[in-house]
Formats: C-alpha cells, structure tokens, sequence
C-alpha cells in the first residue's frame, strides 16, 4: 500500500461512512457547513497506526498527477480542520510529481509528500 511508510494496519475510510461521520459532527455543532463540504472533497481518508510511535492516525491525503502549493494547502488545511473530530491527523499530497514551491510548502506546512506510487518514495 502507497501509505505503508507511514502507518501500519491501514484502512480507507469508505466515501459513505466519511459523510455520516461528517454529518454528524454537522448535527453536535462541531464542524460549520462550509468545513463538513469542504472535508467531503477529501481525496483519501486512511486510518492507520502510525510507524513512530504506534497512535492511531487518519491520514488527510490529495492526490494529483503535479502537485502544487494549492495541493499542498489543502491537505493541510483539510488535516487541521478534521483534528476538531478528536482524530490525530497526518497531511498527506501524493501524485507523480512535486514542483519546487509545493515542496518548500511541504516543509513549512509539515506535509508529507509521497511521490511516484509504484515507489512510494516520501519527500519531507
């Protein structure tokens, strides 16, 4: 699996169960409408334990052939909002290729990018 460097035990959350969950957090106040449309266009939710230290982590991932700064900022933007669930979150940009200004974004926004699936090389 493209996240195995990542986290061990990995589980996609399923498009439909992402809306209830979302929906929900919705229905107690917890997420505005505006976040609950904007985390629906998540590309990947994945659930995993994370390599370093064993937690439970949800992986907030993008996915484009070229990533950009947009990419970037999104997945980290998309990773602080889904914290407000009580989850600890990892933003993740995956695609064929990193420009120069969405890796320096990487850096700065603490956003791992994993380049080139079949390798799974991480850029950090």
């Amino acid at each position: 699996m493209y996240f195995s460097k990542l986290v061990r035990r990995t589980r996609a959350i399923d498009h439909d169960d992402l809306c209830h969950l979302l929906d929900d957090a919705l229905d107690r106040g917890i997420l505005t409408e505006q976040e609950r449309n904007d985390l629906i266009q998540t590309d990947v939710v994945v659930r995993g334990r994370r390599r370093t230290d064993g937690e439970e982590v949800y992986l907030i991932v993008e996915v484009s052939w070229g990533i950009g700064v947009s990419d970037v900022q999104r997945a980290s933007r998309r990773a602080r909002t889904f914290t407000k669930l009580g989850w600890q979150t990892m933003p993740v940009v995956a695609g064929g290729w990193l420009s120069a200004d969405a890796r320096q974004a990487a850096q700065q926004e603490g956003v791992v990018a994993i380049l080139d699936g079949a390798q799974a090389v991480l850029v950090e």
